[in-house]
C-alpha cells in the first residue's frame, strides 16, 4: 500500500492470509478485519473474506497525521499494522477568525489584531502561505504582509483612515479568495480648535454668537471629547460670555457683545489643541 496520501484521499490496503513458511493460503476462505488503531481515518469495509489468500479494503482519512491500521483474522493470533502518513493538501479557504466588526477612532489603530486562517479543503491548517494585508478609506496596516505559522494564522494591525463610517480591510493569498474585514470609524481624539462667528461686523452694543469646533486630526468633529475651550482677546475691546466653556459634543458656545468701535480679534483655544 502507498506509504503517503492527501488528505481527503484515500488508499488501498492489502493483507495477506500466509501460512507459517510466508505461503499465500489460497484456499482458505478466512475472515479479516481492519481497524485503525492510531491517528484519525476510517477503513471500508471494516470487515472481508479473504478471496485467494487476499482481503483488501479501502483506508480514507481528512486530518493530517500518521495513521496505523492493523488487520487481524479470525482464528489467528497474529496481526499486522501498517503505516500511513496523511499530508496536507493545498490551501484552498481563507478565512477571518478575529479582528472583523471593530469600532474606533479615526486615524486611531483598532484593539484588536486582523486575524486570518489559511486552511485545505479538509479545514486542516496551512502554514508558510504568505497573506498580504491592504486598508482602505486611507487607513493603514503593519505588516502589509504576513506569512502563516503551525496553525495556519496570519494577523495585522490595523489603523482606520480619517474618514467616518464603514471602512474595509482585506487579507488575500495567491489563488485564495479574498477575507474582508468591517470596521466602523467614529472621531479621533481631540487635535485642534476652529473657531466661527456669526457675524464679521457689529454696530456698538450688538452681538454675535461665536462657535468653537473641537475637531480630530482629520477636521472630524470630536463629538465624544469634553474639552474645555478658552475665550480672549488677542486685540481690540469688547465682551465675552462665558470666556470659558467645556465642550458638548465638540462645540463650545460663546457670545461677544461690542462695547467700542475698532477690530477685535478673538481667540479660542484648549491644552494641547492648536
Amino acid at each position: 500500500s502507498p506509504k503517503a496520501f492527501t488528505a481527503g484521499g484515500s488508499t488501498s490496503l492489502t493483507a495477506r492470509v500466509e501460512d507459517q513458511f510466508g505461503h499465500l493460503v489460497t484456499a482458505a476462505a478466512t475472515g479479516i478485519s481492519f481497524s485503525v488503531t492510531e491517528g484519525s481515518g476510517t477503513v471500508s469495509p471494516a470487515t472481508v473474506t479473504a478471496a485467494n489468500g487476499v482481503g483488501t479494503a479501502t483506508l480514507t482519512a481528512s486530518s493530517v497525521g500518521e495513521v496505523v491500521v492493523t488487520a487481524s483474522a479470525t482464528g489467528l493470533n497474529a496481526t499486522s499494522s501498517t503505516s500511513v502518513t496523511v499530508t496536507l493538501g493545498a490551501p484552498t479557504t481563507l478565512t477571518v477568525i478575529d479582528g472583523n466588526h471593530q469600532i474606533g477612532g479615526a486615524g486611531q489603530p483598532l484593539a484588536k489584531a486582523l486575524k486570518v486562517r489559511v486552511t485545505d479543503a479538509q479545514k486542516n491548517a496551512v502554514p508558510g502561505i504568505a497573506v498580504t494585508f491592504a486598508a482602505g478609506s486611507g487607513g493603514g496596516v503593519a505588516p502589509s504582509e504576513a506569512t502563516t505559522d503551525a496553525n495556519g494564522e496570519a494577523q495585522t494591525t490595523a489603523t482606520l483612515g480619517g474618514q467616518l463610517g464603514a471602512q474595509v480591510f482585506t487579507a488575500a493569498g495567491t489563488g485564495l479568495p479574498v477575507a474582508s474585514f468591517a470596521a466602523t470609524a467614529g472621531p479621533g481624539p481631540p487635535a485642534q480648535v476652529k473657531l466661527f462667528s456669526s457675524a464679521a461686523t457689529l454696530a456698538a452694543g450688538a452681538t454675535a454668537n461665536l462657535t468653537a469646533r473641537v475637531e480630530d486630526q482629520f477636521g472630524n468633529l470630536a463629538t465624544a471629547a469634553t474639552t474645555e475651550v478658552v475665550f480672549s482677546f488677542s486685540t481690540g475691546t469688547a465682551a465675552l460670555s462665558p470666556t470659558s466653556v467645556t465642550a458638548a459634543k465638540g462645540l463650545a458656545l460663546a457670545v461677544l457683545t461690542a462695547t467700542a468701535a475698532g477690530p477685535v480679534t478673538v481667540t479660542a483655544s484648549a491644552t494641547g489643541l492648536t
